[in-house]
């Protein structure tokens, strides 16, 4: 007898498997829920879990799989006009892609995300991904440019810790010097 998945209760089940931190459990979850999107011929939410199963495999420890999951989910928002989806989706890409040190591959990508987020006013989540650029331009030499990365990250995020504010300050002070105008 062939059982019908339910995504929505694979969904939950798969949130209940993630907070108790057994993350393949819930990639393999997301990916059935995926599968059953797609039988539905519902390709966007489809996508959506194949992006919720994504960041699973790459808390599992698993980048390849975590890549191979969310490539070309971002296709599938850019088709549907959803600009802020194909961010995250290329975001978590980059990630992926990160993790298996294909350092160029996931700048793109990781810009790509941070220029979309940018056209939609995602000032927030443009941040974090900025804070990504940043922390793998240090660690493939490029200091420079990661200073001009977080400080985009910092002029974008909302509330500044106190780290933030005098570190913001310190490139505010460092860009005036320089001839910079931040403001």
């Amino acid at each position: 007898m062939n059982e019908i998945l339910i995504p929505e209760d694979l969904i939950q089940e798969a949130k209940k498997w993630y907070s108790r931190k057994d993350y393949s459990q819930a990639a393999d979850l997301y990916r059935k829920a995926a599968q059953a999107y797609k039988s539905q011929n519902d390709e966007v939410n489809a996508a959506e879990q194949m992006n919720n199963c994504s960041v699973a495999y790459l808390q599992a420890g698993e980048p390849q799989s975590a890549f191979d999951a969310a490539e070309g989910t971002d296709t599938v928002f850019l088709n549907i006009h959803d600009p802020v989806r194909e961010a995250l989706a290329k975001g978590n890409q980059a990630a992926a892609l990160e993790d298996l040190h294909r350092d160029a591959e996931a700048l793109d990508l990781y810009r790509k995300s941070a220029d979309l987020l940018k056209s939609t006013n995602e000032k927030e989540l443009r941040s974090y991904v900025m804070k990504k650029i940043s922390a793998l331009q240090i660690r493939t030499g490029d200091k420079l440019d990661a200073t001009v990365s977080m400080y985009g990250a910092l002029q974008d995020k909302k509330n500044l810790t106190g780290k933030e504010k005098t570190l913001k300050k310190m490139l505010d002070t460092l860009y005036g010097y320089m001839g910079i105008k931040t403001k």
